[in-house]
């Protein structure tokens, strides 16, 4: 048999064709990069189009969540998150003769309006028509239940024992009678600290008569609410004018 013979030009157009078809077969092996616009997201889709909404961690603040350390933190009286919680804590009240204070003072009392001068810690000395105060303030994130006082007021003396214990009462011509912020006789509710105007003021006032005498009195102020039980000792010398 004798061999195929093939010409230059044919033997050329084969080679071609097969060099063709393996370029082929190799381009479809390799994949061509995707587009940044075609790269995968990290963002779950939720059918809106719209990027998810934040949800805060298992007890942070702002999940909805009033989780035990977020609550009232007594010692502050302040919570620890309003978001989760609201304002729970219930009303403190404490006596002090400046606003904004954190915690009752020891002595508190201090010369109001009239003829009255502070000598010492509860001590006055009143010529004329006084009067002697001090405030309640609560500091709590919730309105206090009533507030009441009284007083007794008795004559320092060895020879005498004169009192006064209610309103209108003299002692050595000295006519006394007390009261809370705008002549109330007590207060129904201090609002909260985040109300705003959050105190009372206490007034023991004095008034002096014709016969007003020189004395000492010792008087024993009680202010009263839930939670609240405070009690102060007043030295007031009377020490009329000729």
């Amino acid at each position: 048999m004798k061999a195929l013979k093939l010409s230059p030009m044919l033997l050329l157009a084969i080679i071609a064709a097969v060099i063709f078809a393996v370029g082929l077969g190799l381009a479809g092996l390799v994949k061509a990069p995707e587009s940044i616009d075609e790269q995968p997201s990290d963002t779950v889709p939720d059918g809106t189009g719209e990027q998810p909404e934040f949800s805060p961690p298992v007890g942070a603040c702002g999940n909805s969540v009033c989780d035990v350390g977020e609550r009232c933190n007594e010692e502050t009286s302040r919570t620890a998150c309003t978001d989760d919680c609201g304002f729970s804590c219930p009303a403190k009240l404490l006596i002090s003769s400046q606003p904004n204070p954190t915690e009752t003072q020891l002595s508190t009392y201090y010369c109001g309006s009239g003829a009255c001068r502070q000598t010492d810690d509860n001590d006055f000395i009143i010529t004329g028509d006084a009067t002697i105060r001090t405030r309640v303030t609560n500091i709590g994130e919730r309105g206090s239940d009533r507030v009441s006082s009284d007083f007794a007021c008795d004559l320092i003396s060895n020879m005498t024992s004169l009192k006064a214990n209610n309103d209108g009462e003299d002692v050595i011509g000295v006519v006394i009678r007390d009261y809370f912020t705008d002549n109330q006789e007590t207060v129904s509710s201090i609002k909260s600290r985040q109300a705003g105007n959050n105190f009372a003021e206490y007034m023991l006032e004095m008034n002096f008569t014709e016969t007003a005498q020189t004395g000492q009195l010792a008087c024993l102020i009680s202010i009263r609410s839930t939670g609240l039980l405070n009690q102060q000792t007043l030295v007031v010398s009377i020490a009329p004018t000729a």
